[in-house]
């Protein structure tokens, strides 16, 4: 009878043992299956997030082209304004401008003109600030030069 038994738990233990060692087996393939696809989806999505914060130097110069244009066609609609509402116009669009400005993806190869053209708005805006109008257009016509890209 203890004979009996003690087979029974040697049985019961070895059970247990080969329950064990499959659910180990089985978890380590499937950790290897999830590794392999996850790690293709991690790929791709690395990919992704290269691909959109890295724009191309054509589209960072037609953005900044296209925010140019509107800016210095609205500078040029002020003119006929009398000094006070045209230094607060001026003031408001050059704080849109380089606010625009800054919201853009920069390529490598543009940082540098890029910082140059926020510095000149930014320069513009403290001059119109001071509401030295005079230093403000001679900073514009500078400015229209850098922003050509």
């Amino acid at each position: 009878m203890i004979e009996e038994r003690s087979k029974q738990i040697n049985l019961f233990f070895l059970g247990i043992i080969v329950v064990c060692t499959l659910a180990l087996a089985g978890a380590f393939l499937f950790g290897i299956v999830k590794t392999k696809k996850g790690s293709s989806i991690i790929n791709q999505i690395q990919n992704k997030i290269e691909d959109i914060a890295q724009p191309t130097g054509q589209t960072y110069k037609e953005d900044v082209n296209k925010i140019m244009s509107e800016y210095f066609g609205k500078v040029a609609n002020i003119i006929n304004f009398d000094e006070t509402e045209k230094t607060a116009t001026w003031l408001t669009l050059a704080e849109q401008t380089k606010n625009q400005l800054l919201l853009l993806r920069v390529p490598t190869d543009f940082k540098d003109k890029h910082l140059e053209i926020i510095l000149n708005i930014d320069k513009i805006e403290n001059l119109l600030i001071d509401r030295n109008i005079e230093g403000a257009k001679v900073a514009e016509n500078n400015f229209q030069n850098i922003s050509k890209l």
